[in-house]
């Protein structure tokens, strides 16, 4: 499961330098928050009051998404942290460029790939909001109705990854089906 964090004004007032200087290791997402931060002005035009929402995928640890998080909605992503450097805009296609090769993408057999491409889509192309089953749903779907998100290489060599993300509605969260194929290289076709 992704690690989530969330960030309110009054947790930011209290890092200060001696909180960070007794601490026994770094604190979770301390280099992407720092990055985040300390980015221009124009690139970080914070005026919204939501708490800052950061994310940081299991499977790819250099990089931190970052975001405002309000009451009952999806994060609005501002951009990421990658190796603690923060970059406003970013697509997944550009961080395929820079984090499949670390999983050895190039060189997997067809069933290692399609084992990469079910964990490049769920924590970075749908940012941690796929839904592993009914009860990741409030309130929860009935037993076997939502399937963990599954892969299937094309004959063209592309990849199809399907599964479900929930989105929040009136009623609560709903579930939706997606599809998303990869390119032999890792980046998202059409």
């Amino acid at each position: 499961m992704a690690k989530f964090r969330y960030w309110g004004v009054s947790v930011l007032l209290s890092l200060g330098q001696a909180d960070l200087a007794v601490a026994t290791e770094r604190p979770p997402y301390g280099d992407a928050l720092a990055a985040y931060l300390g980015s221009s002005r124009a690139a970080n035009d914070d005026t919204a009051l939501a708490p800052l929402y950061l994310y940081r995928p299991d499977s790819f640890s250099r990089v931190t998404f970052i975001g405002h998080v309000a009451p009952d909605a999806v994060p609005s992503w501002r951009g990421v942290a990658i190796d603690g450097v923060w970059q406003p805009a970013v697509t997944p296609d550009d961080l395929a460029r820079l984090l499949l090769p670390d999983t050895g993408w190039a060189a997997a057999d067809p069933a290692t790939r399609e084992s990469i491409a079910v964990r490049w889509v769920e924590e970075i192309v749908m940012a941690g909001e796929v839904l592993r089953s009914g009860a990741d749903l409030v309130p929860p779907a009935p037993e076997g109705a939502i399937a963990p998100a599954a892969a299937r290489t094309l004959s063209d060599g592309s990849i199809e990854v399907s599964g479900w993300i929930s989105h929040l509605s009136i009623a609560g969260e709903i579930a939706d089906p997606f599809t998303v194929r990869l390119a032999p290289d890792g980046t998202v076709l059409g």
